[in-house]
C-alpha cells in the first residue's frame, strides 16, 4: 500500500504538470495570435492580478459575491433538506415535486436570470443561486434516503431508539457521500450562474460587474485575472467541502462506536 506522502507527492506532481502544460499552450497561442485584446499573455494576466489584489475595493468585491453564493446555498441547502425528507416519508409530495424539479432543472439559468432582473434587480443573484442549487441537492439527499436500511430501522423502533439517534446514526450516515458529492456539484454550479447573474444584473459590489466593466472597455487581461481568482474561490470551496467530508467520516466512526 502506498503512503499518503507518496499519494500527496503524486498528486502535487500532476497538479504542476498540468498547470505548465497549459501555461505552455496559453503563451504560444498568445504569441501566435499578438493582439493583447483577443489573447494577453500570461505575464501581463499575473501583473494585472496583482494590481487588482492591490486595489481597495478587491477583498469587498470578492467578499459581496462570495457571501451572496454562501448564503443562496445555505438557503438553498435547508429547503432541500426539508423537503427531501418530506417527500421520502410522504408520496404525494414527492409526486408534487417531480414537475418542479423537472422544470428547473430544463429551462436555461439565462432565462431565469432575465426573468428575475425584470422582477427584482436587486436580489437577482441570489435568487438564481439558490434556484439553481436547490434540485441538485434535493435529488442527492433523496437518493441517499432510499439507500437507508429499512432493517435498521425497524431494530431501531424494536428496541425504542430515540428519534435523535436515528437520524444522526442512520439516516445522517446514509446521506453523507450523497450530500458531499452534491454540495460540491451544487456550490460551483451555484457561483458561476451568480457570477453570470451579477454580469447582467451589474450590482455595485460584484466579480461579474467588475468583468463586465473590463469587458466593455477591452480590457481582456483584467477578465482573465478575474477569471483566476474566480478559479482560485473554486479551488476553496471544494478543499472546504472535502475536510467537512472527512471530519464527517472521522465523527462517523465515532458514532458507531458510542
Amino acid at each position: 500500500m502506498k503512503s499518503p506522502n507518496i499519494k500527496q507527492n503524486k498528486k502535487l506532481f500532476y497538479f504542476a504538470a498540468s498547470l505548465s502544460l497549459f501555461t505552455i499552450v496559453w503563451i504560444s497561442l498568445s504569441m501566435y495570435i499578438q493582439s493583447e485584446v483577443i489573447l494577453p499573455s500570461p505575464l501581463k494576466t499575473i501583473n494585472k492580478l496583482w494590481y487588482i489584489l492591490g486595489t481597495k475595493n478587491f477583498y469587498n468585491i470578492v467578499l459581496s459575491t462570495v457571501s451572496r453564493c454562501l448564503f443562496s446555498f445555505l438557503i438553498a441547502f435547508i429547503i432541500s433538506m426539508i423537503l427531501a425528507f418530506v417527500a421520502y416519508f410522504l408520496t404525494p409530495v414527492r409526486e408534487l415535486l417531480k414537475p418542479f424539479i423537472n422544470f428547473f432543472r430544463a429551462t436555461p439559468v439565462m432565462a431565469f436570470i432575465l426573468i428575475i432582473i425584470i422582477w427584482n434587480r436587486e436580489y437577482t443573484p441570489l435568487v438564481v443561486g439558490i434556484i439553481i442549487s436547490w434540485p441538485i441537492l434535493y435529488r442527492n439527499i433523496f437518493e441517499g434516503l432510499t439507500q437507508v436500511d429499512f432493517k435498521l430501522i425497524e431494530m431501531a423502533h424494536i428496541y425504542r431508539v430515540p428519534k435523535q439517534k436515528i437520524i444522526t446514526k442512520v439516516y445522517i450516515p446514509a446521506i453523507k457521500s450523497y450530500l458531499i458529492s452534491a454540495s460540491s456539484t451544487a456550490l460551483g454550479i451555484n457561483f458561476k450562474a451568480l457570477i453570470a447573474a451579477e454580469v447582467l444584473c451589474q450590482p455595485a459590489l460584484g466579480i461579474g460587474t467588475a468583468i463586465q466593466d473590463a469587458s466593455i472597455y477591452f480590457e481582456t487581461d483584467t477578465v482573465f485575472a478575474w477569471v483566476i481568482v474566480i478559479v482560485v474561490i473554486a479551488i476553496i470551496f471544494d478543499s472546504v467541502l472535502d475536510f467537512i467530508d472527512k471530519k464527517l467520516n472521522k465523527w462517523r466512526t465515532i458514532s458507531w462506536s458510542i
